[in-house]
């Protein structure tokens, strides 16, 4: 699971070292949960950071920066790895707008859908 962890406030091993959750799993099918927003299914349990506005933020990315895959499992590891990205980008700004960093971050460049290993590698 997930939560919500406010810098220099009851700290633990996590805030120690650059952390973020990595989604694991190939989306088969979307579900509306009770509260009305859209999860994608993973292989193994409903994955809350694939939501339909994740999908068309990916799908609007692959556009803009022409993007292929080689196939189906290689498109879903990427949109799994755009959502974790998606989602520590979405985490930093929630911190910068309350004052705790100095910048904001975006999703806009063309490795948005590389692990943070793979682009150190480029």
């Amino acid at each position: 699971g997930y939560f919500w962890m406010k810098m220099g406030e009851n700290m633990c091993g996590i805030s120690d070292c650059a952390s973020y959750p990595l989604v694991r799993g190939a989306p088969e099918a979307d579900e509306e949960e009770e509260d009305g927003e859209d999860v994608a299914l993973s292989n193994d349990a409903a994955d809350p950071l694939i939501t339909a506005e994740i999908r068309a933020s990916f799908s609007n990315w692959l556009d803009l920066h022409q993007k292929t895959y080689q196939n189906e499992e290689e498109y879903r590891e990427r949109l799994s790895v755009y959502a974790s990205n998606h989602f520590l980008v979405d985490r930093h700004n929630d911190a910068q707008a309350e004052g705790l960093t100095s910048y904001r971050m975006k999703m806009d460049g063309p490795f948005s859908d590389l692990t943070f290993a793979e682009f150190e590698s480029i």
